[in-house]
């Protein structure tokens, strides 16, 4: 199951790599629980 939380929060990371000027096709799902802070 995945959480829908964690997929907006995915979106989110993307979204704010994107904006830092990042490649997204770096994001892994232990990048974005490090941008979240989870």
């Amino acid at each position: 199951p995945t959480d829908p939380g964690l997929i907006g929060g995915y979106g989110k990371a993307q979204r704010s790599l994107k904006a830092a000027g990042g490649d997204i096709r770096e994001i892994t799902p232990q990048k974005v629980f490090n941008i979240l802070k989870i």
